[in-house]
């Protein structure tokens, strides 16, 4: 079981990723609740029938009607689905299905027809059997929390950590996740509350118990669940620390100072030594870090590039926007930092400052000023050079400058490599129908366009060349792709092609999942005039030819072939 959002787990990461691409391109449709989840349609090859199923919040069990999907894996239309559902931002009772909705408001009523001193029976009883339960009623409603019951929390803590080890404290792989999942609700119930209620000494403490006990646990840590939690434990930290007063930041500042070595195995320390140096606004540790920040950018110096520094919470951070937010943390006049980046405006952090500025306040010469010459400065950083064109394009738009805006979009397009076709259709309206033509060949002639070829050869209809490209050299997943279109332009070619994949295909796979894809462009062909009539003789010719292939021979009789 896995909860709505840790669905993604179960994915494969392409499949994740293909998922992601045919829910934002529009696949998903008719998303429905239903008595045990939710139910779509997604456009793929051909229209699929998803069903997803859901209980108390947590994804149970999926179904597609793919072949991909017949063995019972992912694929990427689930994705797709729950990517959908994900998006409806629906909260936990939302996310319950009709026959969920109804079971409890039938409950509800029940529940009203209880007695007061008959509930607080159930409640003592539930509390008594449950020490997690009894735990939560302790600290949610007591008036203050006991050295008694923070033993009693930190024995659920290592009661976790026992139910999901084995004899010799390990947590294997198929653990390990129910390990963290428990671990973040552990906090999110306990801790939570106690920040709530200004428990910010028992809150620290727990988190901190919480973090120890993980950062010494044995564990296959294969998906990185580790660090998942110690960023929670950061973020708990972080709301501890806003709430503070002083002498409880200073009780905290000394406990980080204390516990930088050997309280977490591992790279789990470098959390605890992140958190002094970049959450305390202490002048020692801040001047500290401008020292350390100050060597990067020194050996960058003659460069564009000025460095970065790496915390395992906030991940790769430019050195140079590091060290202004600190001068500023320090609170150095806006005259000493102006002179700092002029100083140091060779880096291309400094000239996004400046663009960032002089957009905000539309002041758009002074940014086309910036961003023209750092595309000359950075002519050498293809990312670079094709923001400030992008950049660019959208000034003059907004300005209406349209020879420089379509200049731009020239230089966009021919000069910069294109991921989608966004600036192309930009370029296409920007010109008359001659321009286009010329263009058009141009751009048919870019190495630039490559990932995005075949789509621009459909936009324009140049069906014929689309089709022949794919033939040689695209796959199959290309022809899938643009089957609809061609099916319709080219059908008996586009046809063929598929009777030339299958018959390839046949010599060489071995598996039933192999024979299962065989099946499907079959019944592809079959859709096709004429197609029925090829797929009989392929059929018959199997049937001779890998007579000695049992599974095949069954796929093909379940196919009815």
């Amino acid at each position: 079981m896995h909860t709505m959002e840790y669905w993604k787990d179960l994915f494969q990461s392409i499949i994740l990723e293909r998922g992601l691409d045919y829910f934002q391109n529009g696949n998903v449709s008719e998303l429905k609740v239903t008595d045990t989840g939710y139910s779509a349609i997604v456009e793929g090859s051909e229209s699929y029938d998803v069903e997803i199923r859901i209980n108390r919040g947590s994804v149970t069990d999926m179904y597609c009607s793919c072949p991909y999907a017949e063995d019972g894996t992912y694929c990427k239309h689930m994705a797709a689905a729950l990517f959908a559902i994900d998006n409806l931002k629906y909260d936990s009772i939302n996310l319950m299905t009709k026959q969920e909705v109804r079971d409890q408001k039938a409950l509800i009523k029940v529940i009203d027809k209880i007695p007061e001193n008959e509930i607080r029976k159930i409640v003592l009883d539930l509390a008594n059997e449950n020490d997690s339960l009894r735990n939560y009623f302790m600290i949610k409603y007591s008036d203050n929390v006991s050295d008694e019951v923070m033993t009693k929390l930190k024995n659920e803590v290592d009661k976790i950590a026992v139910n999901n080890s084995d004899g010799y404290g390990y947590v294997n792989w198929s653990n390990a996740s129910d390990f963290i999942n428990e671990m973040e609700n552990f906090l999110d119930e306990k801790v939570d509350i106690l920040i709530e209620k200004n428990s910010l000494k028992e809150a620290f403490e727990l988190t901190n118990y919480v973090f120890h006990c993980v950062g010494n646990t044995d564990i296959d840590d294969s998906d990185d669940e580790t660090s998942y939690i110690a960023n929670r434990c950061y973020e708990y930290w972080k709301q501890i620390l806003y709430k503070a007063d002083e002498a409880q930041k200073q009780y905290m500042h000394k406990w980080f100072e204390t516990h930088q070595e050997d309280y977490v195995t591992d790279y789990l320390g470098e959390y605890i030594e992140g958190f002094l140096k970049d959450e305390f606004c202490d002048d020692k540790y801040m001047r500290e870090q401008l020292k350390q920040l100050d060597k990067i950018i020194k050996k960058y110096e003659n460069k564009t590039d000025c460095g970065s520094t790496y915390s395992p919470y906030y991940g790769c951070e430019n050195a140079i926007i590091k060290r202004i937010n600190i001068m500023k943390d320090l609170c150095y006049s806006q005259v000493e930092i102006d002179k700092y980046k002029k100083k140091y405006r060779n880096f291309s952090a400094i000239r996004e400052l400046e663009i960032e500025e002089y957009l905000s306040k539309e002041q758009y010469d002074k940014a086309i000023e910036v961003l023209k010459e750092s595309k000359n400065i950075d002519k050498d950083n293809f990312n670079l050079v094709l923001n400030y064109s992008r950049q660019l394009i959208e000034i003059y738009k907004r300005t209406g400058n349209t020879l420089e805006y379509k200049k731009e979009l020239c230089y966009q397009v021919f000069s910069c490599q294109q991921f989608d076709l966004k600036y192309i259709k930009m370029l296409k309206v920007a010109c008359n129908n001659d321009e286009w033509i010329e263009y058009r060949e141009k751009i048919l002639n870019l190495r630039l366009i490559n990932s995005v070829r075949f789509s621009f050869l459909a936009l324009e209809s140049l069906y014929d060349k689309l089709l022949y490209e794919i033939i040689h050299s695209g796959t199959i997943d290309d022809l899938d792709q643009y089957e609809n279109v061609l099916s319709k332009e080219l059908p008996e070619r586009t046809r063929n092609v598929y009777i030339n994949y299958v018959i390839k295909e046949a010599e060489r796979v071995c598996d039933r999942r192999g024979y299962k894809n065989l099946m499907r462009y079959l019944k592809k062909v079959s859709k096709y005039e004429g197609g029925k009539i090829e797929v009989e003789k392929i059929a018959n010719i199997w049937k001779m030819q890998y007579k000695r292939r049992p599974a095949m021979m069954d796929e093909l009789k379940q196919a009815g072939f």
